[in-house]
């Protein structure tokens, strides 16, 4: 479950509670994803920006000893200072669920996930080179806190639409993806109707984070909600549509490239039909993952010898 936003929550136990329940239900399945929130949220539900990440890691914190020490017990936080702590019921996997946490290259939001032994899900719909940029900047925070990168440490989004033909995808898919990129994105993914939803505090963006953000953007520069056609759209490398051989070739570069191994992937776009996403969910099933699976063994074989025995380790 990518991810809850624990700002918006008087109490994170009531969190720490439901997942666990899911991970009972589910027979020690679930991923727990915990995430800030971001300006709509900050704005829709009043929660105060400035104060926002150090609430967040704050209750991240109070869920990993709700879900690890024994209970009862006194929790003395800044932002949930509560006398008694005692969730039931506890988790099925032990010592915790696997835990991600989203982010758009922010390295204080790696550097915390690197220092909690956690995962990192890179949310951003930036592709090709940036991904590779992002997994190397994870990589590097991962050893600066003693730790080392492998495949299955991050994760990425994408949006995909699979038909028999490329061309049976394009005009499968144009309706739905042109209304999602239109209707659907935040303000600054776009020129069009762009919308400051972040800056240093907004909603809880650090100095140093928003000064890198304005020394790689350029202001005025086209955006991927700002694509007009199928041609722009895969040079963006987002949204990825066609035949099953066309899309699987087009995820192995962008897996090639970045090295990463978890794939968070969107079927539904927009307002696309239903049958259609149900279709393009079973030729991925079918004809794509598969190939996906053994290609991606082989590439992470290679590149990451050590990688089997740390997750292993981890008990992945």
């Amino acid at each position: 479950m990518l991810a809850n936003l624990l700002p918006l929550h008087g109490n994170p136990l009531r969190v720490a509670e439901e997942y666990a329940m899911l991970d009972n239900m589910s027979d020690g399945r679930i991923v727990a994803g915990f995430a800030p929130g971001a300006g709509q949220e900050t704005f829709n539900y009043n929660t105060p920006a400035a104060t926002q990440r150090d609430q967040f890691w704050e209750g991240v914190d109070l869920i990993m000893q709700a879900w690890t020490r024994p209970g009862p017990f006194a929790y003395e936080g800044k932002h949930y200072p509560l006398r008694y702590v005692n969730p039931w019921p506890q988790p099925t996997q032990k010592p915790h669920p696997p835990v991600w946490i989203p982010g758009s290259r922010s390295r204080e939001t790696m550097a915390q996930v690197a220092r909690r032994g956690f995962s990192y899900f890179l949310s951003s719909r930036q592709h090709g080179k940036e991904l590779a940029k992002g997994r190397q900047l994870f990589a590097g925070v991962l050893e600066e806190h003693g730790d080392s990168y492998h495949p299955f440490r991050m994760g990425i989004l994408m949006t995909v639409y699979v038909a028999e033909t490329d061309e049976q995808a394009k005009a499968e898919s144009q309706e739905g993806i042109f209304y999602f990129i239109k209707n659907c994105f935040k303000g600054h993914l776009r020129q069009e109707g762009r919308s400051m939803t972040q800056g240093p505090g907004i909603p809880n963006m650090s100095v140093e984070d928003y000064r890198m953000f304005l020394q790689h953007s350029t202001p005025g520069a086209p955006m991927l909600g700002d694509v007009r056609d199928f041609e722009e759209l895969h040079k963006a490398q987002s949204i990825l549509i066609g035949s099953p051989d066309t899309v699987c070739k087009a995820i192995l570069e962008l897996v090639e490239v970045s090295k990463v191994g978890n794939l968070l992937i969107q079927f539904h776009i927009g307002n696309m039909k239903s049958e259609h996403a149900r279709k393009s969910m079973e030729l991925f099933a079918k004809h794509v993952a598969p190939k996906l699976r053994h290609e991606t063994a082989k590439m992470f074989a290679r590149d990451f010898p050590d990688m089997e025995r740390k997750l292993e380790g981890a008990g992945g």
